[in-house]
Formats: structure tokens, C-alpha cells, sequence
């Protein structure tokens, strides 16, 4: 059922079709239990005692500077897989600045993978759209370099990339 693996879709991601007939989400990303900082300035009604009985229970790390506590929270929910695919799209942006909206779905649509087997295939659907964004595999896409052979498809461990000029170096 949804929502009860790692990695597979959250029970409360929203899924299509939209009132109108299109079929939605366009991509998914990670949205659950991500680790993120929460707003320095964050005061639970105003008041310090109710903010540190709210946020010392939840704080997965803390760090203290400048006089203040930086905490970080485990969090879910689009506000987390958002910022996730805006970052992915702006590494893609770096790589090419010229892709248009259009083209940054075309490199979604190709690249992005199914983490369910019942879902994969070349269709978009109701509950992935056209699968997890593939931040690696989008980038070798921008680049020209998936009909490279000996270029894994899947990203490396270790490896660092380094784009000079129109040279990219591995």
C-alpha cells in the first residue's frame, strides 16, 4: 500500500488526475523525513518556554552560533520535496542556461525513474507522473553524453565532476 516502503510514494502526496483531466504529479521527489533547518526566529506563540518544548523533542541536530540555536527537524511534505527538484532543475541550468521550461519537462519526462515495478514503463501516471527526478541522469541527458557507453547511467560513488569551459572532467 502506499506509503508503507522506503523510497515508494508517502501516504499523504497528492496525486492526480487534476479536475480537468491531466494526469499529475509530473515528477516526485524525496519528501519524507528530510532533514532541514528550522527558522532561527521560530517562537511557538510568542512565548520561550512552549518554543523549547515544542523544538527540543523534535531537534535531530542543533548547533549553537552567534548567540542563537540553529535546530534541524526531520520534516515531510512538498515544502521539502520542492526545494529538492528546484535544486536539481538549477543544477541542470548550470549545466545548460538556455533550457526552457519545455525542455526541462522533456528532461524530466526521459530521465526520471519509476521506484515502483508495478509503474514502470514509458506512461506517465496518476501517482509518480514520470517518476523520481534523477538528478544524474537528467545532467548526463543535458549533456549529450547518455549514448556514451562507457559512462555509467547510474552516478558513481566517490567520483567528482568538474565542468570547465566545454569541458566536462570526471
Amino acid at each position: 500500500p502506499i506509503g508503507s516502503v522506503e523510497g515508494h510514494l508517502a501516504c499523504f502526496s497528492s496525486c492526480g488526475p487534476t479536475m480537468d483531466g491531466r494526469i499529475k504529479p509530473d515528477v516526485v521527489a524525496p519528501g519524507h523525513n528530510i532533514l532541514s533547518c528550522l527558522n532561527s526566529f521560530y517562537r511557538k506563540n510568542h512565548d520561550d518556554e512552549a518554543t523549547a518544548q515544542e523544538v527540543i523533542p523534535k531537534t535531530a541536530l542543533a548547533a549553537k552560533a552567534y548567540g542563537k540555536t540553529y535546530a534541524m527537524w526531520a520534516m515531510s511534505g512538498t515544502s521539502m520535496s520542492s526545494p529538492i527538484t528546484a535544486g536539481v532543475i538549477a543544477l541542470w541550468l548550470q549545466a545548460n542556461p538556455h533550457l526552457t521550461p519545455e525542455d526541462i519537462l522533456g528532461v524530466i519526462e526521459r530521465t526520471s525513474h519509476q521506484p515502483e515495478p508495478e509503474f514502470s514503463g514509458t506512461d506517465k501516471n496518476v501517482y509518480y507522473g514520470w517518476g523520481e527526478i534523477d538528478a544524474y541522469a537528467g545532467l548526463l541527458d543535458i549533456l549529450g553524453l547518455t549514448g556514451i557507453r562507457e559512462i555509467s547511467k547510474h552516478q558513481p560513488a566517490g567520483l567528482k565532476f568538474r565542468l570547465e569551459g566545454r569541458t566536462l572532467y570526471i
